[in-house]
């Protein structure tokens, strides 16, 4: 019996999916899938999907599967469909545990390895292992060498939804393990939404506990071009359709979800978000505010937050003549 790489294996070992996704990271990469290659753990099975690269990345994933001679699942998308799309394929009959990997991070070499150990003392209840991570630069520079020292989390395990839903915990998304009944159970991915991992995660809260491993298993890369710098004014569209499917869970967080609906939607506004008045005509049928009917009549009417800057600054600037000695 072998993996994906050739590599033996106790038959004891239960198979995990590794699983790549790949969009315009050319230059990074083939260090990603060494990283894979080189894991201390087996069996592995590695499964790639390239979202329609416009640089040269399926030329090198291609190359790298040749030169290593690998058997490895790599699907290339003929247009870009979205990160929420390619997770979607990629959990496609996945092994009984799976990781997922952005196409530009690295993992430590017995990160598989330690991190499946640890799960396989947990019972049904936890649906998924995470760890800290380091972070590099654009040239696999040291940035930070603990993500919950830089981000000021601290790490939590068990029942963790409420305090992830009020934004006072969070874990970073490269360093999860997932038993992949998860899925099974929550649903696939929403393709209507730029982002997804806190959407998926929220889900995931709703039903399974968490744990916590104490190790760095990736080495995540800080690009100035990442999906998450540049999601752009659909975050306020995706933060909204998020909250509203947490409503229900406790009248306690209901009020909670309802005032964050509120303020993406007014934030949307002073954005000068195009679908703004959507936005806040939903927050308005969820949680009536004054000042939410007032922006929404101030977009129906094409009276944009930069026409609002200027009449400000022009009546305190008449304030400040009228009341001159």
């Amino acid at each position: 019996m072998s993996d994906f790489r050739g590599r033996s294996f106790d038959p004891r070992n239960k198979l995990i999916t590794v699983a790549v996704a790949s969009y315009n990271n050319a230059s990074f990469v083939e260090s990603t899938l060494d990283s894979i290659y080189n894991q201390s753990y087996a069996p592995i099975e590695l499964k790639i999907v390239d979202d329609a690269s416009s640089d040269n990345s399926v030329l090198v994933i291609k190359e790298w599967i040749k030169k290593r001679g690998v058997e490895v699942q790599f699907t290339i998308n003929d247009r870009n469909r979205g990160i929420c799309y390619v997770c979607n394929l990629l959990i496609e009959q996945a092994a009984f545990y799976l990781v997922f990997i952005g196409s530009d991070d690295e993992m430590e070499v017995d990160r598989v390895e330690r991190q499946l150990l640890y799960f396989e003392t947990l019972d049904k209840e936890y649906g998924l292992v995470y760890t800290d991570v380091s972070t590099i630069d654009e040239i696999g520079r040291p940035v930070s060498a603990s993500w919950f020292k830089l981000s000021g989390f601290e790490p939590l395990e068990g029942d963790v939804f409420e305090p992830f839903l009020r934004e006072k915990f969070r874990f970073p998304a490269p360093s999860i393990i997932y038993r992949s009944e998860v899925f099974r159970t929550v649903g696939e991915y929403d393709e209507r939404l730029k982002t997804e991992d806190i959407d998926m995660h929220l889900r995931i809260l709703r039903h399974y506990k968490v744990a916590y491993c104490p190790m760095v298993s990736v080495r995540y890369r800080v690009l100035s071009q990442s999906l998450s710098r540049n999601v752009g004014p659909r975050l306020f569209q995706d933060r909204i359709t998020i909250y509203r499917k947490c409503l229900g869970f406790s009248e306690n967080l209901d009020e909670y979800i309802k005032l964050k609906i509120v303020g993406w939607a007014q934030r949307s506004y002073y954005a000068d978000y195009a679908e703004c008045k959507a936005l806040l005509f939903q927050s308005i049928r969820v949680r009536f505010s004054i000042k939410s009917f007032l922006l929404l009549l101030l977009a129906w009417c094409r009276v944009r937050p930069i026409h609002l800057v200027k009449w400000i600054g022009l009546k305190n600037k008449m304030k400040s003549t009228l009341s001159l000695p």
